[in-house]
């Protein structure tokens, strides 16, 4: 299938500046313009400056967004454009840039587990900026990449390195705030959790949250999770993220690695889809799926080209 409208691909994501001199103005973005609390400049700088003033998020999702695009190219006219929450380029910035160039789009935010919240905070600034500019073109929006069928054989091949030993296998997800009803994202977790567990044979598995930020956020976090276990190591897979940035490296390579080696217990981590084959192939699938109902026609099978 050859799809002959234009259609523009905006990978979204939270973003990160490229330099540690903006860190300021970046949490300025974060925390809504306003005063930064120096807890919170002080903790984020620690993390830049522990990996060289710079998150390798950025050029992983250069890497994506360029393979994205030639593995989409086969297919028709796609445009793959990244666009950030909270750096630039930002939603108006990209919208700005592109308008008039596209027929439709397909919003892919790069988040894996379906979620109201997530869903909201990139949607709602698309909305406005496309009414803003006067863009009218159809669009799909890409609510949890774990709704396709590529995402659970991905994480298989990415988990069952390690799926050895008598670990205790903590699939983590980012906690969310209160406000939205999460009970989708809960129940992605679980499931993939569950199905995951199941194909590889673990023994023992749980899941828990990061990032938890009040009483009201989603627990169990995960230091709670491994303390009702005595396994000697605790092999974490970040179910809900996609790729390497400071959440990984920092508050689980370093911060909960530190926490279980303080309690005697050793620490490991799967690989991080990146911009793997399966991750591009995955995106593709979603692309694809999404270009297929703007037309209008029933989502079916399609001869996946290299």
């Amino acid at each position: 299938m050859v799809f002959k409208m234009n259609t523009t691909v905006l990978l979204m994501t939270y973003g990160s500046p490229e330099r540690i001199d903006d860190l300021d103005e970046y949490l300025r973005n974060i925390f809504g313009n306003k005063p930064v609390p120096e807890s919170a400049f002080r903790e984020n700088m620690a993390k830049y400056e522990k990996f060289g003033g710079r998150s390798p998020s950025n050029d992983i999702i250069k890497k994506i967004s360029r393979k994205l695009e030639k593995s989409l190219s086969s297919y028709g006219d796609f445009s793959v454009f990244v666009t950030n929450k909270h750096w630039h380029p930002g939603v108006e910035e990209r919208i700005s840039e592109i308008k008039g160039s596209f027929d439709r789009i397909v919003a892919l935010p790069l988040f894996a587990l379906n979620s109201q919240s997530i869903r909201s905070s990139y949607y709602d600034p698309l909305a406005s900026a496309l009414n803003k500019f006067g863009v009218n073109a159809k669009m799909e929006f890409v609510n949890g990449l774990n709704n396709y069928d590529l995402f659970i054989p991905m994480w298989l091949s990415l988990a069952s390195e390690m799926a050895l030993g008598d670990s205790l296998f903590l699939f983590d997800a980012h906690s969310l705030p209160p406000g939205l009803n999460e009970d989708s994202y809960v129940f992605s977790l679980r499931y993939n959790a569950y199905r995951i567990s199941q194909m590889l044979n673990l023994k023992s598995y749980d899941y828990g949250f990061q990032g938890i930020s009040g009483d009201r956020w989603l627990r169990p976090s995960i230091v709670d999770v491994v303390k009702k276990y005595e396994n000697d190591t605790v092999s974490v897979i970040p179910i809900s993220f996609l790729y390497d940035h400071l959440e990984i490296l920092y508050d689980l390579d370093f911060e909960f690695a530190s926490y279980l080696e303080a309690n005697g217990k050793k620490y490991r981590r799967c690989q991080m889809p990146n911009d793997n084959p399966m991750m591009i192939s995955l995106l593709r699938r979603a692309v694809l799926d999404s270009a297929v109902h703007m037309n209008g026609e029933s989502i079916k099978e399609y001869p996946e080209k290299s």
